[in-house]
């Protein structure tokens, strides 16, 4: 059984009502334009009950469409309708009539309209009704007892009883049908429609359920039509850093092309639309043929780029842990005999009178001797370093020393210039001395690759999640190759002469120290640039 409160059985309301509107309109103006033959006709005769009759089916329109306020009042509302659908209709046939008149149809769309709103039951009841109303105007045509009103069409004349018989059979037996039909259908499709808008539900239901598992996989899905994309995840539009309402279909070819770039299973490095740095992906495709000719196909890409770097510096942790431990070793192995030379040396000079040749000589092997143990001393602290000793630091101070220390170095031209932008001017937790090693070293970096003139420019600011600080060092210098730039914070790697490759490492450890991380973006002939993110708070310091 049907709702008589629901938003369905409203819509059906208004669609009688609407339909009622349309059907009286039509057909009555039809009738009358085809009774009337002079304008003077429309005044005498029966088309002033017609256009009663019109617009007392418009009024009680409003009516209807008034009870449609509340839900409570449908039932009401549907009950008046049928009701008035057979006033109007009793009414017409009437005027116009009675069993005789073509507007005995109306009680046919009475009928239909019950079995709409109310299925079986109420359509035999309207037969029921209709037919006992052809009934009585049957008995009518015979006796005459029906009130007469002036301007009604009326026929004297008194049909034989068999034919009078027939027609009411006919009329009585087509409501019968007419109900009959109206409510099987009606209960057919209501029966439909449930059935339609369950399995809806249903589908609804699960595609709620596929999108979810969809959007929250951690691999994307691009899945083509025809090579055209027709759905991406959330996932995969990050993984190519590309707004899913922007896609069009240049988006879509250029999407396509680089994952026919990509080998199946092993995947390789993708270069995301925005220009960021490039991703390491694996690929899985499914293909399916139609017969039709269409083809879908589905991407599954996973991004590997943050657990390929947690490896590398896994990797790199581990490689730095072996070197520092063999290393510390054998730097104490070297300092023994080299003090041992530095103080025989001391006591030479001082023992023997030395000619001015030999007493250079001897200099110059105590500045080599004094180098050397620097380079140890150095090299110890990369291998071994002491523990961080946090204090609130003034980063913008500390790089401005660094940068006045590093105007006098060697390597340092007139031709380049440092900018420095402080949006952040907040302290951080840090140690003073660490973090001036870290700044010293990326930018002798920069000074050095920079061959006449160039730009090192220098960014402080707080990142997304405003708990970290991020700090970009570029440079317009030489660059680094790509095939060489996870080599670069490895111990002793370097592309350098006369450099020991030992400064990269160090602020890589120093980083990892204040629970940091740093990465590096290169491009040969354009430059370098160097990202590292700090926590402005050390826990635990």
């Amino acid at each position: 059984m049907q709702d008589l409160s629901s938003e369905s059985f409203r819509k059906k309301l208004i669609w009688v009502m609407l339909f009622r509107i349309v059907v009286f309109s039509i057909l009555l103006v039809a009738t009358i334009m085809k009774n009337i033959r002079d304008f003077s006709s429309v005044i005498r005769f029966e088309s002033p009950f017609f256009i009663l009759i019109i617009i007392s089916a418009y009024l009680a329109s409003l009516v209807y469409l008034y009870l449609l306020k509340n839900t409570r009042w449908y039932r009401i509302s549907a009950i008046a309708q049928i009701i008035g659908d057979i006033i109007f209709s009793t009414a017409l046939c009437y005027f116009s009539g009675k069993d005789g008149s073509i507007f005995t149809i109306f009680f046919a769309f009475s009928i239909i309209i019950a079995a709409i709103l109310f299925s079986r039951i109420g359509a035999y009841i309207t037969a029921a009704i209709s037919s006992i109303i052809i009934l009585i105007f049957a008995i009518d045509r015979q006796f005459l007892f029906l009130p007469y009103i002036s301007g009604m069409i009326i026929d004297s004349s008194r049909p034989p009883l068999d034919q009078l018989i027939y027609s009411l059979f006919i009329h009585i037996f087509a409501y019968i049908v007419i109900a009959q039909l109206s409510s099987y259908l009606s209960t057919e499709l209501k029966t439909t429609s449930e059935k339609y808008y369950a399995q809806r539900r249903d589908y609804n239901f699960l595609f709620e359920q596929y999108k979810a598992i969809v959007e929250n996989l951690s691999d994307g899905i691009l899945l083509f039509r025809n090579n055209r994309l027709i759905y991406i995840n959330d996932i995969a539009a990050g993984i190519f850093s590309i707004n899913k309402k922007d896609i069009g279909e240049t988006t879509s070819q250029r999407l396509w092309s680089l994952l026919e770039e990509l080998e199946p299973t092993s995947g390789g490095e993708i270069q995301p639309m925005d220009g960021a740095e490039k991703r390491f992906v694996t690929l899985r495709h499914k293909r399916k043929n139609y017969e039709d000719g269409t083809t879908d196909d589905v991407f599954v890409i996973s991004d590997l780029t943050e657990s390929r770097r947690l490896q590398e510096e896994i990797i790199r942790s581990e490689k730095l842990a072996s070197i520092g431990k063999v290393a510390t070793g054998f730097a104490h192995e070297i300092r023994n005999p080299l003090s041992s030379i530095l103080g025989s040396i001391e006591l030479v000079k001082r023992s023997k009178k030395l000619d001015e040749e030999d007493s250079m000589l001897m200099e110059i092997v105590v500045k080599e001797l004094l180098r050397v143990n620097e380079l140890i001393e150095r090299f110890l602290m990369f291998a071994r370093p002491a523990p961080p000793k946090f204090v609130d630091v003034d980063l913008n101070t500390l790089i401005s020393e660094v940068i006045e220390l590093i105007r006098f170095d060697k390597d340092y031209r007139e031709g380049i210039q440092i900018e420095v932008s402080d949006e952040f001017r907040q302290n951080i937790t840090a140690d003073a001395s660490m973090m001036k090693q870290v700044f010293w070293n990326l930018l002798k970096n920069s000074v050095q690759a920079i061959k006449e003139k160039g730009t090192i420019s220098i960014i402080l600011k707080k990142a997304e999640d405003s708990s970290h600080l991020l700090i970009i060092i570029s440079d317009t210098g030489c660059g680094i190759p790509h095939t060489e730039q996870n080599k670069i914070f490895d111990p002793f790697y370097t592309s350098k002469e006369k450099n020991t490759g030992i400064g990269l490492s160090m602020v890589y450890s120093i980083i990892r120290e204040h629970r940091g991380s740093i990465s590096v973006d290169s491009v040969v002939n354009q430059g370098t640039t160097f990202r590292i993110l700090l926590p402005i708070r050390q826990t635990g310091e």
